[in-house]
């Protein structure tokens, strides 16, 4: 066979050698584009949030949490799904740091579980945050008082749904925290300890007892008091 011309030959790998430079100088460029965004995106997360690092090392790994944050996010906004996703505090923590802070133990059900099957005639669906009896998200920050929460939140909903047009009141989790002896504060409890306290004693405002997210000392007073108890669960 007739041998190629070796210029041409030359002149080929040029051109390849130009193609594959250009390509991969487009895929940097593309990536520091994506690590900009994220990065600006991290720099105003920084400051909503109010953090600080010690070094420039911490501060390259919050942002390599954040950022695998920020892709599922933006992943999951995409999606025709009927909710969307946001960033909080806990964007740039580590897998361990968010785990430390899961410390629910179940220790059973207390009471009798009575199964009952309801036939309505006729209804139609009640959305209660829009009839604003549900409260808004709050954080219990690191004292595992979870329980402490959902009894309250379920305290404010049912007191708001059984008395009609009666604004949402606003219940003191650092009450039950404190005062719900057969519990364990900050270290955990059950929601079945808290309605029966809540049987024999007033709910407090989240006002006249705000939250700490520490264990305290009961404050509970007979005097100032909302004048709500539970009646049963």
């Amino acid at each position: 066979p007739k041998p190629q011309n070796p210029y041409v030959i030359g002149f080929d790998l040029f051109v390849i050698n130009i193609i594959m430079k250009t390509f991969a100088l487009a895929c940097l460029v593309a990536s520091a584009c994506a690590m900009s965004e994220i990065e600006s995106a991290f720099l105003g997360y920084i400051t909503q949030y109010g953090k600080s690092y010690s070094n420039l090392a911490e501060y390259e790994m919050r942002l390599r949490n954040f950022a695998l944050k920020h892709v599922q996010i933006q992943e999951h906004n995409a999606t025709e799904s009927a909710y969307k996703v946001g960033h909080n505090k806990m964007s740039d923590w580590t897998e361990a740091e968010f785990k430390a802070i899961l410390t629910y133990k179940s220790e059973g059900q207390i009471g009798e579980v009575v199964e009952q099957e309801i036939k309505p005639l006729g209804y139609s669906p009640i959305n209660w945050i829009d009839m604003g009896c549900i409260s808004p998200i709050q954080d219990q920050g690191q004292c595992g008082s979870c329980w402490a929460f959902s009894s309250q939140a379920s305290m404010e909903a049912a007191n708001c749904i059984a008395h009609e047009n009666q604004q949402l009141e606003k219940y003191s989790e650092q009450q039950l925290v404190d005062c719900v002896k057969l519990c364990y504060g900050c270290n955990g409890g059950l929601q079945s300890r808290a309605f029966n306290y809540l049987e024999s004693h007033y709910e407090m405002s989240e006002a006249s007892y705000p939250y700490t997210g520490v264990d305290g000392t009961c404050a509970y007073s007979s005097s100032n008091n909302t004048g709500v108890k539970c009646t049963g669960w």
